[in-house]
């Protein structure tokens, strides 16, 4: 839904509080939500964001610019890591059923010839199994918040992923030492503060999900 943070109405007008059932995007057509900024405001949560007029995009689109920028500026290829956000409360009311969310996202993947590019992650246990079972090609990896074991969340899993991403306050060696004997990629999340991401990396992680990607390519380039 527009999130009334920083999102606003077409008109420019502040999105009411706790209305998320009156702009849910899952009802409203793209054409609907394409007006609606949100990005002129900035956020307050992130004062380094520079703000600027933004519509949410879809994934069409951030594809289409992004492989045609990194091309025209003789870049790498960028690799891709979507989040299908879903929780099960919200199936049919905020989002597609899981079948129909993994092969909706899966077809504009394979639109734009991405998906040996594309990790698609998920906190959502019946997403990710959706993917492992029909689209065995994609990169997977499972994001974790809770307090249970490795493997007690692979057994809820029901196999073995490519990647194991928690949140990095759960992270700790014997996680790293589980991790690696069953040849998992280790990739916390959210990681903001530098000594955090210093400590994620000492850890042994593959790679760090952060709200300051500037911060963490720096980091990386001083050691």
């Amino acid at each position: 839904w527009m999130n009334e943070e920083f999102c606003r109405k077409p008109n420019g007008e502040k999105i009411e509080p706790n209305s998320r059932e009156k702009y849910n995007l899952y009802e409203m057509t793209y054409e609907e939500i394409s007006t609606f900024d949100c990005g002129k405001n900035g956020n307050a949560n992130f004062p380094q964001q520079k703000a600027m007029s933004v519509k949410k995009p879809l994934l069409s689109e951030v594809f289409r610019k992004i492989e045609s920028f990194t091309r025209s500026n003789n870049l790498k290829p960028v690799v891709y890591v979507i989040e299908i956000k879903s929780e099960i409360q919200d199936d049919t009311i905020f989002q597609p059923a899981p079948d129909e969310f993994v092969n909706l996202v899966c077809k504009v993947i394979a639109e734009y010839n991405v998906m040996e590019r594309c990790i698609l992650q998920s906190f959502d246990v019946r997403i990710l199994q959706e993917l492992h079972i029909n689209y065995s090609q994609t990169r997977i990896a499972f994001l974790v918040e809770n307090n249970e074991s490795l493997q007690t969340n692979l057994r809820s899993l029901g196999f073995v992923p490519p990647i194991y991403s928690p949140e990095f306050i759960l992270a700790n060696q014997e996680l790293m030492t589980q991790l690696q004997q069953l040849d998992i990629q280790f990739v916390p999340w959210t990681v903001n503060e530098i000594k955090d991401m210093k400590q994620m990396i000492e850890l042994g992680a593959t790679g760090i999900i952060t709200d300051y990607p500037n911060h963490a390519a720096e980091l990386i380039r001083q050691l």
